[in-house]
């Protein structure tokens, strides 16, 4: 168990796993009631639910959370009343926003550090899905998209790479006659070595990673979206049924 640390309006309360939400707020006149904390605490499985094996293994499995608030009792005899709105339901993007616009605090959670990534890349995989209707395709589709964008990067990395290998393979052979001249004094063979490969200008390309650092967060950001997008939930694709 345990609590949480809270400044300004509370906009909602609740507990979420991979694929499913319950979240609570108040409506615009409950929402002055929100002045407590909120808090957590695990809570044991019902008895009879599961086996006695799997109430060993993990006799806590569920998570409750508290939102305390505070109400204004009145007069002897005064009535009032506060509402509160409570989605329980999947994690669908559309389905939690017209819920709350708050509520998309849940779904970027789940992406992780490339939230701005796995936006983007959430809306263009959701923008092929609706053209081709099958979210295997819209995955291929979106890999395709990520190669072509990042074709003319990786294409000059290459030319770059073979250019340096092509002088490599001009220069090796006085790399060689170096070493063996200068066998005896290592120092004076790295100086030369140096030397030589300024001379003729025999430096590995500086962009030669950059394809790979630009793909890094395209593809974290992907596996985060992939991971966690609710639609894609038992979703077949060809032959594979989930």
């Amino acid at each position: 168990s345990g609590s949480f640390t809270s400044t300004g309006r509370l906009s909602f309360a609740g507990v979420h796993n991979k694929f499913f939400a319950c979240l609570m707020q108040a409506t615009p006149d409950g929402q002055a009631t929100l002045v407590g904390g909120v808090s957590w605490r695990r809570v044991p499985v019902a008895e009879g639910a599961v086996t006695q094996e799997e109430r060993q293994e993990n006799p806590y499995p569920y998570l409750v959370a508290d939102l305390d608030v505070a109400l204004h009792l009145g007069e002897v005899g005064e009535q009032r009343s506060w509402d509160y709105l409570v989605y329980a339901g999947p994690k669908a993007r559309e389905d939690l926003l017209e819920a709350s616009a708050d509520y998309e605090a849940v779904t970027l959670d789940d992406i992780g550090w490339f939230t701005g990534v796995g936006k983007v890349i959430l809306a263009i995989l959701s923008f092929y899905q609706g053209l081709v209707g099958s979210w295997g395709m819209a995955i291929i589709l979106m890999t395709l998209t990520v190669r072509l964008m990042l074709f003319p990067i990786n294409r000059r990395s290459q030319t770059a790479m073979a250019r340096f290998q092509t002088k490599m393979k001009r220069v090796q052979p006085k790399i060689d006659a170096l070493k063996e001249k200068y066998a005896n004094n290592p120092q004076k063979q790295r100086e030369e070595q140096g030397r030589l490969m300024q001379e003729e200008g025999a430096f590995p390309p500086l962009g030669g990673c950059l394809p790979l650092f630009l793909q890094f967060p395209v593809f974290i950001g992907l596996f985060g979206v992939l991971k966690v997008e609710y639609h894609l939930r038992q979703e077949p694709f060809l032959w594979i049924r989930d």
